[in-house]
């Protein structure tokens, strides 16, 4: 070892960059998102429609462990064929990390759906709570699986090294669709807080089929010889 011998990289810390910041800032979307979304319910439901989404958003959580279990997989498998040059087997790991995240995460939604009542008595016995958080379940929950493939889309972004794309299929859903959806049917047209709902099954599917075709568009035409500079 050798002081002599260190160097700083600006090649490498480049790259850091260029694919940590839209990372980071993806990392942003969600709790700004999330606020926008309280603040709706809120002011078209009261505390009721608050405290439902929030129960909705405890029990979402254990929709993103498949998700993010995947979707980490998922870009280290890609990431490491990628470097050696073996493209299909990259392709195949996000084709296989899609459907497992897809099925794990919907067949969750869909037993949130199926057991809601003792799953929401749990945490209220509130009866507008109740429904609402029911209609929740009902609704969203049935799009969990979208959501956990759009998380696995992100990753693989930034396992080919770039990260923007998965920035944008997540500001497309949280503050094109989610948000001026929900504010529209709510505070304009002032429709039930199914409307709500509505709109994040629809940011949850759009997104989604968005970063899906995105995804398989970029490994479809992803040139090998420039991959190492770009990863």
């Amino acid at each position: 070892f050798h002081f002599s011998n260190l160097s700083f990289q600006w090649e490498s810390v480049k790259k850091v960059l260029r694919i940590g910041f839209p990372a980071s800032l993806t990392q942003v979307i969600f709790p700004i998102g999330l606020a926008a979304l309280t603040l709706i319910t809120a002011k078209g439901f009261a505390e009721a429609g608050a405290v439902a989404f929030s129960l909705g958003l405890r029990i979402e959580f254990f929709a993103y462990l498949p998700a993010v279990g995947y979707g980490f997989g998922a870009m280290a498998m890609i990431g490491q064929n990628i470097g050696a040059g073996n493209i299909d087997r990259a392709r195949t790991a996000l084709r296989e990390a899609l459907k497992y995240s897809f099925l794990m995460a919907g067949g969750l939604g869909i037993l949130a759906a199926l057991f809601s009542s003792p799953i929401i008595r749990a945490f209220t016995e509130d009866p507008s709570v109740m429904a609402y958080t029911r209609l929740y379940l009902w609704s969203v929950a049935l799009t969990y699986g979208f959501l956990a493939m759009l998380m696995v889309e992100a990753s693989a972004f930034q396992a080919i090294g770039r990260s923007w794309p998965g920035f944008w299929v997540f500001l497309l859903r949280v503050f094109v669709l989610a948000i001026p959806l929900a504010y529209v049917s709510t505070q304009v047209f002032h429709f039930s807080i199914i409307a709500v709902w509505a709109a994040i099954m629809v940011a949850n599917i759009g997104s989604s089929v968005t970063g899906y075709f995105w995804i398989r568009r970029a490994m479809a035409t992803l040139d090998l010889n420039k991959a190492p500079v770009n990863t």
